[in-house]
């Protein structure tokens, strides 16, 4: 079905269409291990809509437009690498690069299309929001396990209500149920959950412009707390 067409399907066609598209998407994560296009999938499926909200909430922005007006892209083909190994320890960009380089996150992903239309603006905050989720990871000390992504989503989840969010916290633990399906992780979850909302909204921040400034003075900037392991 394309685009088109499920923009177009009554709207209880449009629900089996979505349930089985994420589905089968979550289903090939969980049996594959794969945490890249088919996680994107998922989040195609269950946020249609969601974007939509979020890009029309931060429309008069003076950060969004900026944003919009460039379209900035965290990409391998488009980050200096060579500039952000240049940068001092505890800036944001050199910490960045060492959070792709120990976690073996330099390979670029390629995304499937997404078969649910949605506008220009809503499509690129979605690609945005997802292109800085490592930069998430720096400023919270959130590792990469199966556990500390589902705590990170809890944070995303304080940051703005989404779908995708509430979906791997409540499928997430499933991938590691020795690890994930035990009382800390609620507790984890909470803290997180609680440290994304009291955090300044960050999703219309240009962090390309921020890569040398220090990890530490953001966290302040924006009110992050650490929420990974023990620095």
């Amino acid at each position: 079905v394309t685009g088109v067409q499920t923009c177009a399907l009554p709207i209880w066609q449009g629900l089996l269409h979505r349930t089985g598209h994420v589905l089968r998407a979550g289903l090939h994560t969980m049996r594959h291990y794969d945490f890249g296009s088919n996680l994107a999938s998922v989040q195609d499926g269950v946020d249609v809509g969601t974007f939509e909200r979020l890009a029309a909430s931060v429309a008069g922005d003076p950060g969004w437009q900026e944003l919009l007006r460039e379209r900035p892209r965290f990409q391998l083909e488009t980050v200096d690498l060579q500039g952000l190994a240049e940068l001092p320890d505890g800036t944001l960009g050199r910490e960045l690069l060492r959070h792709l380089v120990d976690h073996d996150l330099l390979h670029g992903e390629r995304h499937p299309d997404n078969p649910y239309p949605a506008s220009e603006q809503a499509e690129y905050a979605k690609i945005r929001w997802r292109e800085t989720h490592d930069v998430r990871h720096v400023l919270t000390g959130v590792e990469t396990s199966v556990h500390d992504e589902i705590v990170l989503q809890a944070f995303q989840l304080g940051q703005f209500f989404n779908w995708f969010s509430v979906t791997t916290m409540l499928g997430g633990p499933f991938l590691s149920p020795r690890d994930s399906l035990r009382p800390k992780m609620l507790r984890d979850c909470y803290t997180a959950f609680d440290a994304g909302r009291q955090a300044k909204p960050m999703f219309t921040v240009y962090w390309e412009r921020l890569y040398a400034q220090p990890v530490s003075e953001l966290r302040e900037r924006f009110n992050v707390r650490w929420i990974g392991p023990r620095p």
